[in-house]
């Protein structure tokens, strides 16, 4: 893509890849947390999407206990990368979903830092360990 975009802008383009993607790797206490507190403003979670690929945050999820929320931005149906989504993404209904998502961040990161035992149960899911 690079390569075709460039003469079409009079410039140059080299791509060099230095890792691939990955998947997602789930974290139990933090995906109860944001449900939790999604719960509290009617979100109903509806369970991983079967549609995702990967994305950046699920190379973090590698590194550190991570989650990867899924907050519609869109009718149900709309591909994403299309004409329709980035349209969407211009809509009152997105800047209320963006700020939604901050909010419920900022709550599941906050809970984290005032309960050590919660943290410690995240770190625990990360690495795979019981107890």
């Amino acid at each position: 893509l690079a390569e075709a975009g460039a003469p079409a802008t009079g410039t140059t383009a080299e791509v060099t890849f230095s890792g691939g993607a990955t998947t997602m790797k789930p974290n139990p206490t933090l995906e109860a947390r944001w449900v939790a507190n999604a719960a509290a403003y009617g979100i109903v979670d509806e369970g991983p999407d079967p549609t995702w690929g990967s994305t950046d945050m699920a190379n973090v999820s590698w590194v550190c206990p991570a989650i990867h929320p899924d907050l519609s931005i869109a009718p149900a149906g709309t591909p994403g990368h299309s004409i329709l989504f980035r349209d969407a993404a211009a809509t009152p209904t997105a800047d209320r979903t963006t700020l939604l998502a901050a909010t419920l961040v900022a709550q599941t990161a906050y809970e984290l830092f005032v309960d050590p035992d919660l943290l410690a149960a995240a770190w625990r899911d990360f690495r795979g360990e019981t107890g």
